[in-house]
């Protein structure tokens, strides 16, 4: 976790890249017109069918936080909800332009992407370890110090100091990680679950293990840290295999 208490929710440093994206002019448009060349995971379609013909209720949750891929998961594969971060880079600019830092904190961004490229051309490249070593300290100087982000015990980021206006702009975003997709998972289970339901949650990411190890039946798929936390451990191209999982776990 970037917070060297380990206090952050695993996933929700996502939020970060908001000053890159800034600096480097992207915008929401951009994003979803790269959304819209997303290709569907290989037998997604076959197996979310199966689960409606089940009568699942079926729910995507994400640390992603653009808006443009969950519409077209929701449009494609006809899931019944999406949980994600809710953040917009055109409002964001739209607030730091309105501050008036735009400029001076822009610079500041500038000067540290600089600074990246320069430790990356300044040190032999065979060394990959001390080049990691000193480009993770000069990323956590510059969301801690310069910037001035962190997060409470609740896994949501503060704005200790007030240091910048990029970190309250930031810290407005409740961005879902590994605790949050965990919650959301058990929020579900008992508000539509019936009584004889049974819950299963599926994910291949780091940031998927407590809600894999808190669910009553759980696949990992492609991800070690995953199948470690999950009662099932899936490698697989096509996710259609799932299928057959599914109606083992329901003869069970």
């Amino acid at each position: 976790n970037f917070d060297e208490r380990g206090l952050g929710q695993e996933g929700s440093d996502i939020v970060l890249a908001l000053p890159l994206l800034l600096s480097s002019g992207v915008t929401d448009d951009m994003v979803a017109r790269s959304a819209l060349s997303s290709q569907i995971t290989p037998g997604a379609r076959e197996y979310l069918a199966f689960l409606k013909s089940q009568n699942a209720l079926v729910v995507g949750l994400t640390t992603a936080w653009d808006s443009s891929h969950r519409d077209i998961a929701l449009e494609n594969l006809g899931l019944d909800g999406i949980e994600g971060t809710e953040f917009s880079i055109d409002e964001a600019k739209k607030q730091l332009l309105a501050s008036g830092k735009w400029d001076d904190e822009m610079s500041m961004v500038d000067a540290f992407l600089a600074d990246c490229s320069n430790i990356i051309n300044a040190n032999d490249a065979s060394n990959d370890e001390e080049i990691r070593h000193l480009l993770r300290e000069r990323v956590n100087t510059f969301f801690r110090t310069e910037v001035g982000v962190s997060w409470n015990s609740m896994g949501r980021m503060t704005t200790p100091g007030n240091k910048t206006q990029l970190a309250n702009i930031m810290a407005q975003w409740d961005v879902i990680g590994h605790k949050r997709k965990a919650e959301t998972a058990q929020s579900l289970r008992r508000n539509y679950g019936e009584k004889d339901g049974v819950s299963i949650a599926i994910g291949d990411g780091f940031n998927d293990r407590q809600m894999l190890a808190d669910a009553d039946w759980s696949i990992g798929i492609n991800g070690a840290k995953a199948a470690q936390a999950a009662k099932i451990g899936v490698i697989t191209n096509d996710v259609s295999c799932l299928i057959e999982i599914i109606k083992l776990i329901q003869g069970s």
